[in-house]
C-alpha cells in the first residue's frame, strides 16, 4: 500500500498547484491509522485481526504520500531559493531526505528502537499513542515557496 499510495499521492500532488494540502490529508490518514492499530484506549473499539488489517492498509497509504510529497516539497523549495534544477541538486535534496528518512522512520533505526522500548515499557495501545503524539507533533502550517 506503502508504493500505491506514493504513486498515487505524486500524481495528485503534480496536479494540484504543488500545494501542502496533500500532505495535511496524509497526515490525518495516518493519525486514523495510530487511532486503529491499537486501537487508541479511549475508543470503543476491539482489537481484530481486520481492524489492525485496515489500519496498516491506511498507514501505507498516507506515509507513502508523506513521503512522496515531503520529497517533491523538498525539491522544489530548493530550486525555488536559486539551486539550478539539475541532478546535482536533486542529488543532494535526495541523499539528504533518504538520510534523514530513513533515522527516524518507524521502519527503521530509531522507530525499531523507540517503538520496542514504548511496547515493552506501555504495552500495545498506550505505546501507539505515544506514536500518535509524534505524528500530531507533525501538522504545522505550511512553509511557502520563497521567490529569491
Amino acid at each position: 500500500m506503502y508504493s500505491v499510495g506514493t504513486l498515487v499521492w505524486g500524481y495528485i500532488y503534480d496536479k494540484t498547484l504543488h500545494s501542502c494540502f496533500p500532505f495535511y490529508i496524509n497526515n490525518n490518514i495516518c493519525i486514523t491509522s495510530l487511532l486503529l492499530i491499537g486501537p487508541a484506549p479511549f475508543l470503543p473499539l476491539k482489537i481484530t485481526l481486520w481492524l489492525v488489517l485496515f489500519a496498516q492498509v491506511l498507514l501505507g497509504i498516507g506515509a507513502g504520500g508523506k513521503t512522496i510529497i515531503g520529497f517533491n516539497y523538498a525539491l522544489r523549495s530548493t530550486v525555488s531559493r536559486g539551486f539550478t534544477d539539475d541532478i546535482s541538486t536533486l542529488t543532494i535534496v535526495s541523499g539528504l531526505f533518504n538520510s534523514a528518512n530513513c533515522l527516524g522512520y518507524v521502519s527503521y533505526f530509531i522507530g525499531l528502537s523507540l517503538g520496542g522500548a514504548l511496547v515493552e515499557r506501555l504495552g500495545y495501545e498506550n505505546g501507539t499513542m505515544v506514536i500518535l503524539g509524534f505524528e500530531l507533533a507533525a501538522v504545522r502550517l505550511p512553509v511557502s515557496f520563497s521567490k529569491k
